[in-house]
């Protein structure tokens, strides 16, 4: 399948095999196909994937490549040293990445495909001036409120939690890796097609209203938190770039959200409570 997308402004042409985790939801990105895109991303299914030429080095499970023009990442089977399991290329001169994936050593082809389609497409955006952060994100009467930690902490939980509360004024964003970016002064939070295991997500743009950094508690805390307190936790949650000049504009941008907007830490349970304890905060100034 080949299917043209606009993401956050982002262009590419992506050609996959499997739908299962896409499902209708990437329909919304399409654009037409008489249109050009920046970037091409495509996935090959294969058992025959070629070693691309180069002097590798090597780190855990990997072989990799890492250069201006090229980087090139080699997945390497425990059981088999001499096999790849995996490959990813992306020619920067070009814009161009290509996934390639022998299905002998993976048991869920459509689920690789996916992943690895995902973190290809947030290194396109991270080299864009995109942050994507690991947080499930949702629309609340047109602002973006977002909920970031680590996997297994409650952040579709909490979303979840602002649904049942407020069924009619809330709208997934992306429920796993939003984008977020500045423009003319304002922080925005955008969908992509990519949202983890379940596919909740929209193309939509929200302005930035609260990012609330998450752990479990046994009663809802909510305190905001100061420039050094909460940058730790921004580094926790992002993809961490390669190149000197991505991280970069990853810092940057990362300054930027927090002069513009205000950062939570939130120990929260997992109960409806938790909701008013956040909304009080965010929109009338409780403590």
């Amino acid at each position: 399948m080949k299917i043209k997308l606009k993401i956050a402004g982002i262009t590419l042409t992506y050609q996959y095999n499997y739908e299962r985790f896409l499902e209708d939801k990437i329909k919304q990105y399409q654009i037409d196909d008489h249109e050009s895109t920046k970037y091409r991303l495509e996935v090959i299914i294969t058992t025959d994937i070629k070693r691309h030429p180069g002097q590798y080095r090597k780190a855990g499970n990997r072989e990799y490549i890492f250069t201006n023009d090229l980087d090139v990442v080699c997945g390497i089977p425990a059981k088999d040293e001499n096999a790849i399991s995996q490959q990813v290329i992306f020619n920067k001169r070009e814009n161009e990445i290509r996934i390639y994936i022998n299905p002998e050593f993976f048991g869920d082809i459509p689920e690789q495909e996916y992943v690895m389609s995902g973190l290809a497409f947030l290194t396109i955006a991270q080299r864009e001036g995109y942050l994507p952060l690991h947080a499930s994100a949702f629309s609340f009467k047109g602002d973006a409120i977002l909920f970031s930690a680590p996997s297994q902490t409650g952040k579709s939980t909490q979303a979840r939690l602002w649904r049942e509360r407020f069924p009619d004024e809330v709208r997934h964003i992306n429920d796993d890796k939003p984008l977020l970016f500045e423009d003319d002064g304002t922080i925005y939070v955008a969908g992509t097609p990519f949202s983890g295991s379940a596919p909740l997500n929209e193309n939509i743009i929200c302005p930035l209203k609260a990012l609330i950094f998450l752990k479990q508690g046994k009663k809802n805390e909510i305190v905001r938190l100061k420039k050094e307190e909460a940058l730790p936790l921004f580094i926790q949650n992002i993809l961490r770039p390669k190149e000197k000049e991505v991280w970069d504009k990853t810092f940057l941008l990362i300054e930027r959200i927090m002069e513009k907007v205000p950062v939570y830490w939130f120990a929260a349970t997992p109960e409806i409570k938790a909701v008013d304890a956040a909304y009080e905060v965010i929109y009338n100034g409780g403590k």
